[in-house]
């Protein structure tokens, strides 16, 4: 089961924009609030922004909940080995991208061009109308089954779900 597929034109959070494709391109990270819940455990993110599921289905290398984004949280990851994360941990307030008293969930993920990351032939593109027109609403979870068809549209994406 993969997680699920973020739209960059939501925002949440603070109220200002922001994109789960956009952080994931800058900082290798899936970043939400704290405590968010998902489904089975999720190893891969895929994210649908632009009208299109991305070709990159990023693989989970590390998971962290309750953190906050401080200098002293990013030491205490590095003494514990995560490198990554407290890298991540250390560059969200440099970059203002997210308020550092804020407690926040970080999914540490493969980058692009990695050998764990998933990378389809093409984006997924959008039905615009008939079936997979609704495909995201809030998140949407799909398999990792499912996308190694290499759908070319939605509507093919939600036809293999049903198949598997």
């Amino acid at each position: 089961m993969i997680a699920p597929l973020r739209s960059l034109s939501r925002g949440f959070g603070s109220g200002r924009r922001r994109g789960g494709y956009r952080d994931y391109r800058r900082y290798g990270a899936y970043i939400c609030q704290a405590g968010r819940a998902f489904r089975n455990d999720p190893s891969h993110f895929a994210f649908y922004a632009d009208s299109e599921v991305k070709p990159e289905i990023a693989a989970v290398l590390g998971r962290r909940d309750q953190l906050l984004l401080t200098p002293e949280t990013a030491q205490q990851l590095r003494e514990q080995n995560e490198a990554g994360l407290a890298a991540v941990v250390a560059q969200l307030p440099r970059d203002r991208a997210r308020p550092p008293e804020r407690a926040h969930q970080l999914y540490l993920l493969s980058p692009p061009g990695d050998e764990r990351t998933i990378t389809l032939e093409q984006p997924i593109a959008h039905a615009s109308s008939g079936p997979g027109s609704g495909f995201v609403r809030g998140h949407r979870y799909t398999s990792l089954a499912a996308l190694k068809h290499q759908p070319r549209t939605t509507a093919e994406l939600l036809r293999h779900e049903r198949e598997n």
